[in-house]
């Protein structure tokens, strides 16, 4: 939330309405405020069609939108290290299975579920932030082969020479293994159907 916002919280929201930018349906800035929506009955007014983040951060300056419903917090360190300089930002919620280790104070989402079922359908949600940028292999490669290209992977996400690079470009690297997501794909094909019905109804809603 922008800084000049009345909005403390993510209860605050539940009465409070906030224009927030998102690109379109289907990008995480628009399906995650629509389902806080339905499950936190928060009054988060979404305005889609903005072609990047450096644009929504644009439109928060101007006082256009009060918000960004979801964004990288590397992003925000990358492209507008000021704000935080500055406190013009207002942090009100994580998104993530786990909290940030540079944000200890602010709330995760899932600890604020109210039910079981609530906390399942954010689960659901946040698994696609989980995998990120995830590596596939079609069917029946041979399991030797699955097991070098693992080791490969992990391998290069530990490499100094790639680390420092992707310091250099403010790029954080935080990634799963092969097996962490084989397993998160296995829990997230478990999602009871109704469930999945209940998180589709809400991210299809205009």
């Amino acid at each position: 939330m922008w800084h000049t916002t009345p909005v403390q919280s993510l209860a605050d929201a539940a009465r409070t309405e906030v224009v927030i930018g998102a690109q379109a349906p289907g990008s995480t800035q628009y399906d995650f405020p629509i389902l806080l929506n339905h499950l936190f009955g928060s009054k988060f007014k979404v305005v889609t069609g903005y072609e990047s983040t450096p644009k929504i951060h644009l439109a928060m300056e101007s006082g256009e939108v009060q918000g960004n419903g979801a964004t990288n917090w590397s992003t925000v360190k990358a492209l507008n290290s000021n704000w935080l300089d500055e406190k013009k930002i207002r942090l009100i919620v994580q998104w993530g299975l786990k909290k940030h280790p540079d944000l200890p104070d602010v709330p995760l989402i899932l600890d604020l579920a109210k039910t079981a079922a609530d906390r399942q359908a954010l689960e659901l949600a946040l698994a696609r932030l989980e995998f990120g940028r995830p590596f596939f292999l079609p069917p029946n490669v041979p399991p030797e082969r699955v097991e070098a290209l693992r080791r490969a992977f992990d391998a290069t996400l530990k490499d100094p020479a790639f680390l420092a690079d992707a310091d250099r470009s403010k790029i954080e690297v935080d990634p799963l293994t092969g097996a962490q997501v084989a397993a998160l794909v296995e829990q997230v094909s478990r999602t009871p159907a109704d469930t999945v019905a209940r998180v589709r109804s809400a991210m299809e809603h205009r």
